[in-house]
């Protein structure tokens, strides 16, 4: 196959996997707890990382070389601890928000990041970029007052949906420009950072689930088990994939691409969404589609 062809291939993949991720972890995922759905995943990075250090003998003998726990800590710890909140955040907000308008207020992790990126990095964002930037808190606010506006009427807590996803957008913005840094700045090979990331991110996600109540009241053993079949595997599966076809899209075809998968894996999302309900989304996530979705290509491009 030319190369060309599985490089698109895998920008299809992508965008079927960001549209499809959220339906899949409502559908399949949700009777798992959330701490052992997310600690799952994470350590299914550090799996698949530890097999390509160990199969690479150039990774290998870096990664034996150069690690440092003191280092280690400092470039992955604390993403890894911010991250383990956002994951944790995400998996409530899809729970209780509708998948598209999750999709629609997750992208809005662009406006957090170019902040991120001034504060932390000195990145500075050109005129298309500011109006772009706009252009995406506009769509948040208005599908965030919708939800909140549907969340009470239906008895709903604020603190249930709309929140935690905007919450998680922020986050992931936030350990997402600490990422950079590590990659960029202090020079990380992304394979053996991907793998320290898990791990801390895994080590993590107890204390964070003790804290937030989710695993006060059982045994470790039923913590871990509890839910489990082979369809709750599946959102691990494709999250894991997903993590990969990102990566292998971004050093192919750069962030535009990886901008236009997102906003056609939004697009997905709600059809699929549709025909399975058989309801379609609310007017204003079809309001905020075409909004988000231009936003985000307009910042790419400027």
């Amino acid at each position: 196959m030319p190369c060309g062809v599985r490089s698109y291939g895998c920008a299809l993949l992508l965008s079927a996997q960001y549209g499809m991720q959220p339906i899949l972890t409502r559908r399949f995922g949700s009777r798992v707890a959330s701490h052992t759905l997310i600690l799952a995943a994470e350590l299914s990075k550090v799996i698949t990382g530890l097999v390509s250090i160990i199969s690479s003998p150039e990774l290998r003998h870096r990664f034996f070389s150069e690690f440092s726990l003191r280092e280690s800590l400092k470039t992955a710890g604390m993403p890894a601890a911010v991250y383990a909140i956002h994951v944790i955040l995400t998996r409530r907000a899809i729970l209780n928000l509708g998948p598209t308008a999750f999709q629609v207020l997750n992208q809005t992790k662009l406006l957090w990041t170019a902040m991120f990126s001034y504060l932390i990095l000195g990145k500075k964002q050109t005129f298309h970029q500011m109006i772009a930037l706009g252009i995406l808190f506009l769509s948040a606010l208005i599908l965030a007052v919708g939800e909140a506006e549907a969340a009470m009427t239906a008895g709903v807590s604020l603190f249930s949906g709309v929140l935690p996803a905007a919450m998680a957008a922020l986050l992931s913005a936030f350990a997402g420009t600490l990422c950079e840094v590590a990659l960029k700045k202090r020079g990380k090979n992304v394979l053996t950072y991907s793998a320290e990331l898990g791990a801390f991110t895994a080590l993590s996600i107890l204390p964070v689930a003790y804290m937030t109540g989710g695993a006060r009241a059982t045994s470790m053993a039923t913590m871990l088990t509890s839910g489990w079949d082979l369809k709750a595997v599946i959102p691990v599966l494709t999250n894991l994939l997903g993590g990969v076809l990102s990566g292998v899209v971004t050093k192919m075809h750069g962030a535009t691409a990886k901008a236009k998968a997102a906003v056609a894996g939004m697009v997905l999302c709600a059809m699929v969404e549709t025909l399975l309900s058989g309801e379609l989304p609310t007017l204003r996530v079809w309001v905020t589609l075409p909004l988000v979705a231009s936003g985000m290509i307009l910042h790419e491009w400027a």
